[in-house]
């Protein structure tokens, strides 16, 4: 006979491995939300182990649900409001009776829960679960823009077409000792390039992307392998540039040395296109193997009756010789402009030719421009910074104006006179901040020394306090404060010299310029206090000693600033650190009291 305690015994700890194999189980890793792509909304779904098994359920109200089987919530987010695109909201619930976890995603109003598209998708080796959600107006949008450039076309204008490189779950090559990523990089510089571009009369620029996703061409597409979805995106970069008829196109990079002996030693820009040296098997097959597709990208005036096998890829292949040359001349006037860029220094060679598909399919002058080293310190300081993307994006913009206005003069584009403008580049008042992991709204405005208000009001938030992981929010400039200026590092210097020599501590230069460790080199520019400076320095009259803050209202210039507080506007300025007089309402002014 058994015993009862035993029997007791036996079931306490099965229940208790049971408890134990669930606290152990798959854990929810993240549930990232990309509402920017111009067709869908997408929701990706990843766990620690990889998924796999799921029931996609959908809901009363506008709902959906990815029901996971013996998956835990861990510490991701419960809920997050979402408010754009074709979401609201999202929220995870755990189940622990049932052993799984749901992560239910709340549509906005009129979208229907059967058109959602939900797929495994392969990451790493392990499975994940996608979501794609039609976004409102997105077929709309892409027709509408299509049609936009068949008219810009027809009034004689250029297209651009930029192609900001990798995108989404593809960051390209990282620095993490400055916390750059080339995906983020390039866009940036790519949507300056195309704002420089807009401004001019002629010209009209479209971006493969304009956001933090991979571009593609359909719902479909979003399926199977990460290395498949990666060769899709490729395609629908092409497939756009096809369909918008450009009449160059650019796509930008940054480059990455790997070894670390070498990282400081290769630096600088390279640009590759399509040559007829060391690849005429390549250029031979292209032409062996072009479809429909390339055909209707070179816009014969054919009746598709007359343009058969033969006559295609002859047709294509004559396309094919004047895009090469014309191409030759398209990256020599882009070498010629990146030249000009201080600090940027060229490889040897400048130019490259390659086969790349991104090079080869398209019946237009294109180029693939590396435009750094994310790998070599100095690269990865400059494009830190706001001032060297706007450098390049100019240089950039007057390679392809410089090259249209010489065509324009040959046979080419003889139909049009163009002559590139001088465009001024636009003052930014924000840094960018990308959210982090457990980063809020909150703990942004008190790292950055600003309010939740005043990021709610620049970031188009409402009364919204909730973040996403991987956003990118606005910051008013830390140089545009008139408390704070420049200083360069020198070599020897540390942050407990400068904060001693500045009067200030080493956690407010630390604060001030969001540095991640103490570590400094010499070149590198950080800002200081202006209290401090103006405190510390010896030009400073005895007048300035004492100070107060003022803040200024409407209708106040620096002269009647001045005369109220019994000083000059030289005085003013220097207390502030100013180099003009520009002041406006709501800025923080120092004035010396007595």
């Amino acid at each position: 006979m058994v015993c009862p305690n035993l029997i007791r015994l036996a079931i306490l700890l099965i229940l208790f491995g049971l408890q134990l194999n669930f606290g152990s189980a798959n854990v929810l890793h993240s549930v990232d939300v990309v509402t920017d792509h111009p067709a869908f909304s997408i929701v990706l779904i990843k766990t620690k182990s990889g998924v796999s098994d799921y029931r996609f359920i959908p809901m009363d109200g506008g709902k959906v649900c990815i029901d996971m089987p013996d998956v835990s919530r861990g510490d991701t987010p419960w809920e997050r409001d979402i408010g754009k695109g074709a979401i609201q909201r999202v929220r995870v619930e755990e189940n622990r009776e049932k052993h799984s976890t749901q992560v239910i995603v709340h549509l906005q109003p009129g979208v229907p829960t059967d058109e959602v598209v939900h797929r495994p998708l392969s990451w790493n080796g392990s499975g994940q679960i996608i979501l794609l959600i039609d976004q409102p107006q997105g077929i709309l949008y892409e027709a509408a823009m299509e049609e936009e450039a068949k008219r810009l076309r027809a009034e004689g204008k250029r297209i651009v077409i930029i192609d900001p490189g990798h995108g989404w779950l593809d960051p390209g090559c990282q620095n993490s000792s400055y916390d750059l990523e080339e995906k983020t990089i390039v866009l940036d510089i790519a949507r300056k390039l195309a704002e420089l571009i807009n401004q001019t009369e002629n010209m009209k620029a479209y971006l493969t992307r304009d956001g933090d996703y991979l571009p593609v061409m359909g719902k479909d597409d979003y399926s199977g392998a990460w290395k498949d979805l990666k060769n899709k995106s490729l395609g629908a970069r092409l497939e756009f540039a096809r369909r918008m008829r450009g009449d160059v196109f650019i796509s930008l990079h940054l480059n990455w040395c790997p070894g670390v002996q070498r990282r400081a030693e290769a630096r600088g820009f390279e640009i590759f296109c399509l040559g007829r040296d060391g690849s005429q098997s390549e250029y031979a097959k292209q032409i062996e193997d072009v479809d429909n597709s390339d055909l209707a990208a070179l816009d014969l005036d054919l009746p598709d009756s007359q343009v058969d096998a033969e006559v295609g890829k002859l047709l294509f292949a004559m396309q094919r010789d004047i895009t090469v040359e014309e191409t030759a001349l398209f990256v020599e006037y882009l070498k010629k402009e990146l030249l000009g860029v201080r600090g940027l220094v060229p490889r040897d060679p400048p130019i490259k030719t390659r086969g790349f598909r991104v090079l080869r399919t398209l019946a237009m002058p294109s180029a693939l421009v590396e435009l750094a080293f994310l790998s070599n310190p100095q690269d990865a300081r400059n494009l830190k910074t706001t001032e060297f993307r706007w450098k390049l994006a100019r240089s950039l913009y007057q390679g392809i104006a410089l090259f249209f206005q010489d065509r324009c003069n040959g046979e080419v584009y003889k139909e049009i006179e163009f002559e590139p403008q001088k465009v001024a580049v636009p003052d930014e008042k924000y840094d960018i901040h990308v959210v982090k992991k457990g980063e809020s709204l909150f703990t942004i405005a008190e790292e950055y020394g600003t309010n939740v208000t005043t990021l709610q009001k620049i970031n188009g938030k409402g009364r919204g306090t909730s973040v996403l992981l991987g956003e990118e929010i606005k910051i008013p400039k830390v140089n545009s404060s008139p408390l704070t200026e420049s200083y360069t590092v020198r070599s020897g210097d540390t942050l407990f010299e400068i904060s001693r020599r500045y009067g200030t501590s080493i956690n407010e230069l630390m604060k001030t310029n969001r540095l991640k460790s103490g570590r400094l080199e010499p070149g590198q520019t950080i800002r200081v206090p202006a209290r401090a400076t103006a405190q510390s320095s010896e030009a400073d009259p005895p007048s300035l000693s004492r100070t107060a803050k003022y803040r200024i209202q409407r209708g106040d210039s620096l002269h009647s600033i001045a005369q109220r507080y019994d000083t000059t506007v030289s005085r003013l300025k220097t207390l502030n650190g100013m180099r003009s007089d520009a002041i406006k309402p709501g800025q923080q002014l120092l004035v010396p009291v007595r």
